[in-house]
């Protein structure tokens, strides 16, 4: 897959603009009140713009290079994943991504999600198919890829469905963030949003 460079100007602007700062835990989001999830939005949002302050993204001086990857052992990231559907919708949830080097393999997945407005949204996107690729030429190819899927069920009754691919990179000099962007389709209660690189992301560290 191309690179797409709308990422980097983009979406921390969209991100300032939707949250400020928190502390919060995983936990069932339908269990939350309104202002629980707003908290956790926010602790998501400047878990987000926290990890992208430590690299630029695709900035080829910043990423790693797969072929310098251990070829044993085991990397395990948790972070934030992000869906920006509309100009006044933002939606964020907890990612995890494991790496296994000895068979360039990448798991993960994402739920806990939260909206902009207080809402919460139960069900889980899983990665499947995930590929680690260590020849890649990084200036115009991304080190790894796996597919995604998976509905998120709204507590107002507004469902999201993702059809996608996970596509992104190493940042920091002992591997310490993988970051991306979430390419395909979002199927929201409005219609069908294509998720081109400029509306959806993640961000993680070890």
């Amino acid at each position: 897959m191309n690179k797409c460079f709308a990422f980097a100007g983009v979406l921390p602007l969209v991100l300032a603009a939707c949250g400020g700062s928190g502390d919060g835990a995983s936990t069932d989001v339908e269990d939350l009140t309104e202002t629980e999830r707003l908290a956790l939005f926010d602790t998501y949002d400047s878990q987000f713009l926290d990890i992208e302050s430590n690299y630029t993204f695709n900035d080829i001086e910043d990423i790693i290079d797969p072929s310098d990857l251990p070829a044993t052992g085991t990397a395990s990231y948790e972070g934030t994943m992000g869906f920006v559907p509309d100009s006044e919708t933002a939606l964020l949830g907890n990612m995890t991504l494991a790496v296994t080097f000895s068979t360039n393999t990448i798991s993960g997945s994402a739920d806990e999600f939260v909206d902009n407005a207080g809402n919460g949204y139960a069900g889980t996107l899983r990665m499947t198919d995930g590929i680690l690729y260590r020849l890649t030429d990084l200036s115009t190819q991304y080190s790894y890829e796996a597919e995604i899927d998976g509905t998120l069920r709204g507590t107002q009754g507004d469902d999201y469905s993702v059809d996608a691919q996970v596509i992104g990179d190493f940042y920091g000099d002992d591997y310490e963030y993988a970051a991306g962007l979430v390419m395909g389709t979002l199927e929201t209660p409005d219609g069908t949003v294509t998720m081109s690189g400029d509306n959806s992301f993640f961000a993680t560290e070890r």
